[in-house]
């Protein structure tokens, strides 16, 4: 304790107003300095300076304001609000906005896919409609003229548009012009199973997953889609939930309705309490999260599985050529990557794809007296009861 010496670190941070210059910060220091040394004729005339200069400089100030807003340079003007309010953007949140850099979030963020894309010849024969004739129906859904209205309406005008350039707010201003064209539209997808390309197209926007990302990994790769394409996808929810809704998890607590991650904690301590007040007992949890499981969800293998939930034909068909040949590019402020094509998963952000995750992983449960698996998307844990003289092993 004798030889402990205490250290104090201070920090100082400038706090000056916007209109401070050099000049105003040299007389500051000049008056410090004479208040020390006890001049009090330096002193006298640096007050007196401090009282003409500063007038100056703040008109300066303002008239550099005015000429700003004249000028219609709202990014200036905006900046400088900033600086006077203090509202600055959290630290360690920057991204660097060149064309390399995005290209190599691109490349990252499609890393799951396959070395070569899958030729259309190939995929044709097995998810084309009447390749699938044990589902038994004949004709596709059909969607009405008051289903797309009533989804166009519902559209958030604030939201920012697709890669195709229509505004939400233009399709719901214009719900009543749009409703017939874009019903033939979608039943004309909906039959031949196939989607534009416009529509398939994802633009990557990079969005931090902690305070300062120092790799790719730290960022989520959020996907903005056509607002057309995320009205269809609205209206085949309304067919597709129907037919699903006994495959289902029932411990899949995320992308339910009045469903949230409050009552899958309630669930675990419900029967993890309930096990523990029986007695002579433990539980053991193991908690397991998957890392990228919207990148790596297989199109063809989930064909697959939605042909063993009995899905109808056409719905298969269009979901599997929704996922594959999905142009996709990063984009960073003014800098944009080039376009990759992902035959691999399925865009984050977008109506259709926290459901086809929830089907794809449908089959992954397992649930019993003394074991038991309950998700939150990809959250996961598997829960263990073990009774007593059991704790060594658990059951598989």
């Amino acid at each position: 304790m004798d030889i402990v010496v205490p250290v104090r670190t201070v920090r100082c941070y400038a706090n000056n107003k916007p209109w401070i210059t050099s000049d105003i910060k040299g007389l500051l220091n000049q008056k410090k300095r004479a208040f020390k040394g006890g001049d009090q004729y330096e002193l006298k005339c640096v007050q007196k300076e401090l009282r003409v200069q500063p007038r100056a400089v703040k008109e300066q100030y303002r008239r550099k304001l005015e000429q700003k807003l004249q000028n219609n340079s709202m990014k200036e003007v905006w900046d400088g609000m900033k600086i006077i309010t203090g509202c600055s953007s959290k630290r360690g949140t920057t991204i660097k906005r060149d064309v390399k850099r995005a290209n190599q979030m691109n490349n990252f963020f499609n890393r799951f896919d396959h070395p070569k894309p899958l030729s259309p010849q190939s995929t044709a024969p097995s998810t084309h409609p009447s390749a699938d004739t044990s589902i038994g129906e004949t004709s596709p859904p059909i969607i009405t003229t008051a289903q797309v209205s009533r989804e166009l309406r519902r559209l958030c005008a604030s939201k920012a548009a697709g890669p195709d350039g229509v505004s939400p707010r233009l399709l719901k201003a214009s719900a009543l012009q749009l409703e017939s064209p874009l019903q033939h539209i979608f039943n004309l997808s909906l039959e031949q199973g196939r989607v534009p390309r416009l529509w398939k197209t994802s633009c990557i926007t990079p969005v931090p997953k902690v305070s300062r990302p120092s790799e790719l990994n730290d960022f989520q790769p959020v996907a903005l889609t056509s607002h057309v394409m995320k009205t269809m996808q609205r209206l085949l929810l309304h067919h597709l939930r129907p037919q699903v809704r006994h495959a289902l998890d029932p411990l899949q607590f995320a992308y339910q309705e009045k469903v949230g991650a409050e009552d899958a904690i309630i669930y675990m301590l419900h029967r993890s309490l309930s096990h523990l007040d029986r007695g002579s007992g433990a539980v053991r949890i193991m908690f397991l999260d998957f890392s990228s499981t919207f990148n790596t969800i297989q199109s063809l293998l989930l064909r697959d599985k939605l042909r063993d939930m009995v899905v109808y034909s056409y719905l298969v068909a269009w979901i599997v050529d929704y996922l594959t040949d999905r142009p996709q590019y990063v984009r960073l402020g003014n800098c944009r990557s080039y376009i990759v094509v992902s035959n691999t998963g399925a865009p984050q952000g977008t109506v259709l794809s926290p459901v086809l995750f929830s089907l794809y992983t449908s089959d992954f449960q397992y649930n019993s007296e003394s074991c038991h698996m309950q998700k939150f998307a990809d959250d996961t844990a598997i829960v263990g009861y073990i009774r007593s003289g059991q704790r060594r092993s658990i059951g598989t």
